[in-house]
């Protein structure tokens, strides 16, 4: 329903229809709140402006509450399930505002982030069963019932109001201003051919690669260069589920640098085709299978959702904690079924999230259904061991080492903090980190 601008973020269709113009314009309130409320610590978030108490945490948790309280409770007539149900509202009618103060910007952020991810698909199963005409459940006092239209204007005026508050707050925090961030600022889920370029356009991190180490022994594959938390023992389950032969074509989607996926292919025999949406992976990929005298490696530009293959043209697909970052599981997986030939296998790892993560794009809580409605068989899915241990063992010792990587990098140490925590933030969303292999029917 929306567009992304020159800057990546969320913009209404210039001349679409009265649904993708509506859900359009309420994304770009939400996206532009989403920056103004992001990679701030406890202070910036309880901070106010003038004589107004109005604080960016209060207007998180504010709007989480409408956000359930329009397309739940008034226009489906549900529960509005917790917290808020176990609120008492007559001892405290501004509750979520004075509440805000003891919650954390992870905690806020996220129950924000979940409360906008159900209303998507609250207004989606309402626009199915009576389109913007479909009238609330709960009457307004004088005994009117509005519409989905006219909600989501309602919701639309509601958030441009209090955007604009926390336009002024974020200003008084760090001087930021705008409706989209400054270039500088990494993106954090609006961009990722941005964020990634920079990330691939630097040297490998010495002080990162120290730390994957450090939590992963010597299972950790350093000379592979992986930007992923695979390990030794997972690449060789990998060649052994990809079953590829000498000669056949091996893709690697979202491959990265391509340590991993040539170290398989050489381990194979196989034809390499690497995929990746930042040019300079690509050109890494390029480098390293010239250095190690490959001569069977491509490097394309492209994405999960467009692989730039043709239809059956591969005969195994792999791919390594990079699925998560593609922002529709569904097309991604019809798009990986089509390059695959029948018969043929995808093993990937990836995670599964029990609700929305912040600065991600949208996640699925179990992969099978998806996969299975691309015309897959899936044979293995499995939680990979310590995985969460592994990751928050990386992440403390990653934000404890916020100086040196910032250092190394050149960037600002605050904005590199505050990257790192939101990173962290993301594992408490997830449900479990899976190694799949799954088959293409046909």
């Amino acid at each position: 329903m929306t567009n992304p601008n020159e800057n990546g973020r969320s913009e209404p269709p210039v001349a679409g229809d009265e649904i993708a113009t509506l859900l359009g314009s309420l994304d770009r309130q939400r996206a532009t709140f989403a920056w103004k409320c992001s990679g701030l610590n406890a202070a910036g978030m309880r901070a106010t402006v003038g004589a107004s108490s109005i604080t960016l945490g209060g207007l998180l948790k504010h709007l989480a509450l409408v956000e359930v309280d329009y397309f739940a409770g008034r226009l489906h007539g549900r529960e509005l399930g917790p917290p808020w149900d176990d609120v008492d509202w007559s001892d405290d009618r501004d509750w979520e505002w004075h509440s805000a103060a003891a919650d954390s910007p992870e905690d806020l952020l996220a129950l924000w982030q979940t409360a906008v991810a159900d209303s998507r698909v609250l207004v989606a199963e309402a626009l199915a069963e009576g389109g913007l005409d479909r009238l609330a459940v709960r009457a307004w006092p004088d005994g009117r019932s509005p519409s989905l239209r006219r909600t989501l204007v309602d919701l639309i005026e509601e958030y441009a109001r209090h955007v604009g508050h926390a336009d002024l707050i974020r200003e008084s925090v760090d001087g930021l201003t705008g409706e989209d961030p400054p270039p500088t600022r990494r993106p954090s889920g609006s961009d990722w051919v941005s964020a990634f370029e920079q990330v691939y356009a630097q040297p490998e991190s010495s002080v990162q690669a120290r730390i994957w180490a450090e939590v992963l022994g010597s299972d950790y594959p350093r000379e592979l260069a992986p930007y992923s938390y695979t390990t030794w023992s997972e690449l060789r389950r990998f060649v052994g589920d990809l079953a590829l032969g000498p000669g056949q074509v091996l893709a690697d989607i979202g491959c990265g640098r391509g340590g991993p996926g040539l170290w398989i292919a050489a381990a194979s025999g196989a034809s390499y085709v690497g995929v990746d949406i930042a040019e300079p992976a690509l050109a890494q990929v390029r480098a390293r299978a010239a250095r190690l005298q490959l001569d069977s490696v491509r490097a394309l530009r492209g994405a999960f959702e467009e692989i730039p293959l043709g239809d059956a043209e591969a005969d195994a697909i792999m791919s390594v904690d990079a699925l998560l970052f593609t922002p529709d599981k569904r097309a991604a997986a019809v798009e990986l079924a089509r390059v695959l030939r029948p018969g043929g296998r995808l093993v990937f790892t990836t995670w599964d999230y029990s609700r929305q993560p912040v600065g991600r794009p949208p996640q699925v809580p179990d992969h099978r259904p998806v996969l299975t409605a691309a015309g897959f068989l899936v044979e293995t899915y499995a939680e990979t061991p310590e995985w969460e241990r592994r990751q928050r063992d990386i992440d403390s010792r990653l934000i404890a080492s916020v100086e040196e990587l910032a250092n190394e990098s050149g960037e600002n140490a605050d904005q590199v903090r505050a990257d790192l925590l939101e990173m962290a933030a993301t594992v408490d969303a997830m449900l479990r980190r899976v190694y799949v292999v799954a088959t293409r029917s046909g």
